[in-house]
């Protein structure tokens, strides 16, 4: 999970940045947009705090079950 978790963060990480990016440049003209584009940037924040939680609980119960 852990090479998985590490390569979809990158990629979330890499589209927030573009959704920011997105927002701060039509932000002047559509308000809207700004603020559509920095909820889905929380949402993203979001996902990627949870598949990091998830790949360090499985490393955890990887590194629990070699020991056992």
């Amino acid at each position: 999970i852990l090479e998985r978790a590490d390569a979809l963060c990158a990629v979330l990480l890499g589209v927030q940045v573009v959704l920011a990016y997105l927002g701060w440049l039509m932000g002047s003209q559509y308000p809207a947009f700004e603020a559509a584009m920095l909820g889905l940037s929380a949402v993203i924040s979001g996902i990627v705090l949870l598949v990091v939680k998830a790949a360090v609980l499985d490393w955890r119960l990887i590194r629990s079950s070699r020991r056992a």
